[in-house]
């Protein structure tokens, strides 16, 4: 009976297996090297490209499944299905958008920057503002705000 069911749920078990191996290993290898900012970079370059990439599929993907799920249905005939579903939409928008706000407040990305942003707006120039703080750190501190959970829970 239990072979019956991990053939069955083979592929989410190797799912679920790879992401808690995948954590350990991370965690391990952090503790063992140190990454500079520079490397840490380059590294979370590509998963930055492919959770964008992600996001501009699958935004449009759903409004265009709902489009033509609203579209398809008859006047009355799930209505009740509709409502439910468009329901659990607002709630579950205004669920996610409340946690990131909790999450942005507690997390604070980019404040080890606010420092440099402050002394250049305060520097004295001739009417213009001066841009010599690092643009690029400030890009790889947003980029970097899951890694700030890690290293402000330790």
């Amino acid at each position: 009976m239990p072979h019956d069911w991990c053939k069955a749920n083979g592929p989410s078990l190797l799912i679920i297996v790879s992401a808690v191996l995948g954590l350990c290993f991370g965690f391990i290898l952090k503790s063992i090297f140190t990454i500079s900012p520079v490397v840490l970079t380059y590294i979370a370059l590509p998963g930055t490209l492919i959770i964008r990439a992600f996001m501009m599929i699958i935004v449009p993907l759903i409004l265009a499944s709902l489009a033509t799920s609203i579209t398809g249905t008859k006047r009355g005939e799930n209505k009740r299905l509709i409502i439910w579903t468009f329901v659990l939409i607002v709630v579950f928008s205004s669920c996610c958008s409340t946690f990131g706000a909790i999450m942005v407040s507690i997390i604070k990305p980019g404040v080890r920057n606010m420092s440099m942003i402050v002394a250049n707006k305060d520097s004295p120039s001739d009417g213009q503002q001066s841009h010599e703080f690092d643009i690029k750190q400030m890009i790889s501190s947003q980029d970097e705000s899951i890694y700030d959970v890690f290293i402000k829970s330790n």
